[in-house]
């Protein structure tokens, strides 16, 4: 081989050499630490507000990193596309599945992907998912107090769950036992969710009632007088009364808690 030959073969094996060295080393998927947020639980209603779910995404690495690109598909969102990290840094990004969409049988569904800057390594893949169906919201009270969080059933069909936590009542001087719930109300007074009083004359049956628009559902009580009453035995006989027409002066039936004494 001429010797002119043999330093332009050299040349570029050098350059060949040299364009290598500069490319960036491929980097481990285990150099990143991408971290989820939690989506809430259920099914959104029409009318429902976006809902944005922040990730954490760190540098376990010991160089810095540019360029990492963030990817979603379908309706979802990023709050960034493109993240640069530090060597140990760590970062935050959102997702968001934006208001607006409509009721569907099947639900929106989309992908998260953590990439290098050319596209060419995945760090990270989630599969994202939200339905959105026609729904009425569910509300219970206590008085003015609301117990448990809204409750999203299918419109027309869906059914509510009734609180974990039973209701208590404790005013005056009576006891007072929880019934069900009633759509009786706003109610106040001393007689506010009394069975029999300002128009309950009955509960929801939670397990076959549905809802055609929102709806609040308030705690309903029976009433007893706390402290027991003396009756002679001739009051009992006095114009043919029986135990449920005795009435204290508020009006309220106190058989439940008579106490008799004979005469």
């Amino acid at each position: 081989m001429k010797r002119s030959a043999f330093k332009k073969l050299a040349a570029a094996v050098f350059a060949v050499i040299m364009v290598v060295s500069l490319l960036p080393a491929a980097l481990a998927a285990e150099e990143f630490t991408v971290t989820p947020g939690t989506w809430p639980a259920g099914d959104l209603p029409v009318g429902y507000t976006a809902q944005t779910v922040t990730y954490t995404i760190k540098n376990n690495g010991t160089v810095d990193v540019s360029g990492i690109k963030i990817q979603t598909t379908g309706v979802f969102t990023v709050s960034t596309d493109t993240i640069n990290l530090e060597a140990g840094e760590t970062k935050t990004f959102t997702v968001t599945f934006p208001a607006g969409q409509s009721a569907n049988a099947n639900a929106y569904t989309g992908t998260l992907t953590v990439k290098n800057s050319a596209g060419t390594q995945t760090f990270y893949t989630e599969n994202l998912s939200r339905t959105v169906k026609n729904s009425v919201k569910v509300r219970f009270m206590n008085g003015n107090v609301q117990i448990g969080p809204d409750q999203y059933v299918a419109t027309g069909t869906g059914h509510a769950t009734a609180p974990a936590t039973t209701p208590t009542r404790n005013a005056d001087n009576y006891t007072y036992t929880f019934v069900g719930w009633s759509t009786a109300g706003p109610q106040s007074g001393a007689n506010a969710y009394i069975l029999g009083f300002n128009g309950v004359t009955d509960t929801v049956n939670l397990a076959t009632a549905t809802f055609a628009s929102d709806t609040t559902l308030y705690a309903i009580y029976k009433r007893a007088y706390n402290t027991p009453v003396n009756i002679s035995g001739d009051c009992l006989n006095s114009d043919g009364q029986t135990l449920s027409d005795i009435e204290d002066s508020s009006g309220d039936s106190i058989f439940e808690n008579l106490s008799l004494i004979h005469i």
